[in-house]
């Protein structure tokens, strides 16, 4: 491959495309430097730039700059039987799925017979359950179990 035509970030070597390792043989690449392409800026220490509307076409790794972001910690409650009062208080990070929760709920079940797809989780007062792949937020803090 021709990895001349433009320069990635700081002209040391170059040899790199736009999500390839830093100083690397563009191999993982598929970006601006094998099509001589060179971006206004070109980026710094050896990275490019990558427009929100390109492609990443077939890259498996991308390296990003920015802010920290800290997921904030929620405090769930799963009623597993309300009439009881069994519940379930657990804290997990923003966004865990609900299949991660039910995971968790059957780890901590002292007979060790509970499986996942046994249940169902509702936001406390709904009919309607939430899928496995649904996220927990500020509006999924409390939960009810319900057995299929």
């Amino acid at each position: 491959r021709d990895y001349t035509g433009g320069t990635c970030g700081d002209g040391a070597g170059g040899r790199h495309a736009a999500g390839g390792a830093a100083g690397g043989d563009g191999a993982a690449g598929g970006g601006e430097a094998e099509r001589g392409e060179d971006r206004e800026g070109g980026g710094s220490g050896g990275f490019a730039g990558l427009l929100d509307t390109e492609k990443l076409k077939g890259r498996k790794e991308l390296l990003a700059l920015g802010r920290e972001f800290k997921l904030q910690a929620l405090q769930v409650v799963v009623h597993i039987d309300r009439s009881l009062g069994v519940r379930s208080d657990m804290q997990v990070p923003q966004g865990t799925t609900i299949r991660a929760l039910k995971d968790r709920l059957c780890a901590k079940d002292p007979t060790g017979t509970s499986k996942p797809e046994a249940f169902t989780l509702q936001v406390a007062g709904s009919n309607t359950a939430l899928h496995d792949d649904s996220r927990l937020s500020s509006d999924t803090l409390e939960l009810e179990l319900h057995t299929s």
